[in-house]
């Protein structure tokens, strides 16, 4: 009895498992990051099976294919629903293409209340500026396009990409 018992256990995940979703999203759309004329393509995705246990990918190519931002995260840590619920890919879906939505905007939009700087004594913790003052106030003032999306259900971080260097810089982070 106690054998069966274990094996019921043991094997229950398997069994049930079966009955949650799987997670195929594959989504992009046509943005200007590097620029406000540049020809690019903002890439998101959540894949796997079941789909509370997917991986989310957020990507940023150039018209070229060349990789400008990559970001990879268990995509459950982005989303407050029950792992449990029988729409959650639905619920992954409409994230996806909120994301596509929402994502790139202008660096004009950063708080106009100077966030303090990650290691500044007495930060608030809720957003953090991750580069200089100086820097972060030339940023928002040259209103270039700037892509932000969730880091975790309450959190995000902004990034810009950086024309000198040309490398995707994050320049805001936050959350609760």
């Amino acid at each position: 009895m106690k054998t069966i018992g274990f094996l019921l256990i043991f094997l229950s995940p398997v069994v049930f498992a079966g009955s949650y979703p799987s997670c195929n999203i594959n989504e992009k759309k046509a943005v200007s990051f590097r620029s406000t004329v540049s020809k690019d393509i903002l890439l998101v995705s959540v894949i796997g099976s079941p789909c509370h246990e997917a991986k989310l990918k957020i990507s940023v190519k150039s018209g070229d294919g060349k990789l400008l931002y990559s970001y990879e995260s268990k995509y459950k840590k982005h989303n407050a629903a029950h792992w449990a619920e029988p729409d959650f890919d639905q619920i992954a879906l409409k994230h996806v293409k909120n994301i596509l939505e929402h994502a790139i905007t202008k660096s004009s939009s950063l708080p106009s209340r100077m966030p303090c700087e990650l290691d500044e004594p007495g930060c608030e913790p809720y957003e953090r500026r991750t580069v200089p003052k100086k820097k972060f106030n030339s940023i928002k003032a040259s209103n270039i396009p700037m892509l932000t999306h969730s880091t975790y259900y309450e959190g995000w971080a902004s990034f810009v990409f950086d024309s000198k260097t040309e490398k995707t810089i994050k320049i805001l982070e936050g959350g609760v």
